[in-house]
């Protein structure tokens, strides 16, 4: 009922000093999140996630130094992800997915040396994609369904990194190639942007499960491509490529069999695969 939406986190919280979690996900809880939750300086995990939170992300929380897990999602806060949220350098979660955040993620959230999840999926962020060279230890990157532009960053120093989705954004420019020095990547999801150029060869990502690159301008794939994930979503895009360039009869034999030439439009997909990432 409405008034269980309304209720808000007791004020008594914050005088909890030695409380070291506060879980209360999957809850009714309303209202703007307290800033007096930065005075607990014990803290390790805030797991606000599935309630009715409104406002905007506390920027005392950053005085929190000994978090590890800050899980914010789907609640309904918007304004800007606070700046001073890189101070929590022992922060290994980050997930304040499915809100109304809006701006630019903070720069500093890429160097935070223990981030092992970022997930900031479904708002309404933009500008470009932080640089993640410095997330030694990220394993999974979800900005799906953003207003993110501009390039991919390098992924050259991704070397933890296993699932990667950026999905349903509006980035251009070119797949990196230094995307298989992130040899550990098992699932890529660049789908619905506005990538251009020739798919890089892949091979060498050994435990690639899931690729979807459909909906966006790409144009070629680079010979040696293979060999297939499990599941591979590649249409629609704007094949047109000749054998020599782009190798279709070997990529095609190799992944679904046959298919004639000249292709303007390939669907390659074969069965869904499991996710256990972290």
């Amino acid at each position: 009922s409405d008034v269980y939406k309304r209720q808000t986190l007791p004020s008594a919280l914050s005088t909890l000093s030695k409380l070291r979690e506060i879980d209360l996900a999957i809850n009714v809880f309303g209202g703007s999140i307290p800033a007096q939750l930065g005075n607990l300086p014990n803290l390790r995990n805030l797991i606000l996630a599935d309630n009715n939170f409104v406002g905007m992300i506390p920027s005392e929380l950053s005085n929190i130094t000994s978090l590890e897990s800050l899980n914010l999602a789907t609640n309904g806060l918007y304004g800007s992800i606070p700046a001073d949220l890189q101070k929590l350098t022992s922060l290994s979660f980050l997930l304040l997915s499915d809100n109304r955040l809006t701006g630019t993620v903070p720069i500093g959230l890429g160097t935070l040396p223990n981030l092992r999840w970022l997930s900031l999926h479904t708002n309404r962020l933009s500008g470009p994609i932080l640089p993640i060279n410095q997330l030694k230890n990220l394993v999974i990157l979800d900005l799906f369904s953003n207003d993110f532009q501009g390039d991919i960053p390098s992924l050259a120093g991704s070397v933890a990194l296993k699932n990667l989705n950026l999905g349903s954004n509006f980035l251009n420019g070119t797949i990196p190639a230094d995307i298989v020095k992130a040899v550990n990547l098992q699932i890529i999801n660049l789908s619905d942007n506005r990538l251009t150029g020739t798919i890089p060869d892949i091979s060498s990502l050994k435990v690639l499960s899931y690729l979807d690159l459909r909906g966006n301008l790409l144009s070629c794939i680079a010979p040696g491509f293979g060999p297939s994930p499990k599941t591979c979503v590649l249409t629609p895009n704007s094949f047109l490529c000749t054998s020599v360039s782009c190798p279709w009869s070997q990529i095609i034999s190799h992944w679904a069999g046959t298919c004639s030439k000249p292709v303007s439009y390939t669907h390659l997909r074969a069965h869904e695969t499991g996710r256990n990432l972290v």
